[in-house]
């Protein structure tokens, strides 16, 4: 398995240093190849209405999710860049999440495997990529590792363990 990490931060500091984190612990895991990408290495401009992006094929179908509290429409401008390169993307929120929580009061479950398959389910794909945001980059590896349809992961900005996160009265929390 190939696990690609892409790190926005133009300092090799905090996100960094937890992306390498995250990397060496699944190195332990097994067999595994890894690389890290540094976006503010690269020449990543706007879009300047060119349109040469829309005659290109497809390359594939990215699912997106976001956060732990997001709105889909925050990424407005990631799922345009990614559909201006080439690819169907297919965003959405999932339980707990914006919209679906306000209008609809449904609430978090981190069983986010389940929302995934109805989107597959649903639109019959077989073959994507999921790109998982903030804790939507924790829900999309656990959807992938109960979704085989996901040949691809892209998770960014996640934390390692969440329970080293709230302080001790709220960790205790949330074992309950």
């Amino acid at each position: 398995m190939k696990v690609t990490a892409f790190v926005g931060s133009a300092r090799r500091a905090n996100t960094f240093n937890a992306v390498k984190e995250f990397l060496e612990k699944l190195h332990s895991y097994g067999n595994l190849e890894s690389e890290i990408i540094l976006l503010s290495e690269y020449n990543i401009e706007i879009c300047r209405g060119c349109k040469l992006c829309l005659d290109k094929e497809e390359k594939g179908t990215i699912i997106l999710d976001g956060g732990f509290d997001s709105f889909i429409k925050e990424f407005y401008y990631l799922i345009k860049y990614l559909k201006n390169h080439g690819y169907q993307v297919i965003a959405f929120e999932g339980p707990g999440q914006g919209n679906v929580l306000i209008k609809q009061g449904i609430a978090l479950d981190y069983k986010w495997e389940k929302a995934v398959k109805e989107i597959l389910d649903c639109l019959h794909l077989t073959n994507v990529s999921i790109f998982g945001i903030s804790m939507g980059g924790w829900f999309a590896l656990r959807a992938a590792d109960f979704e085989p349809r996901i040949k691809n992961v892209i998770a960014t900005g996640h934390a390692v363990d969440y329970m080293k996160i709230p302080p001790a009265a709220a960790a205790w929390l949330m074992l309950f």
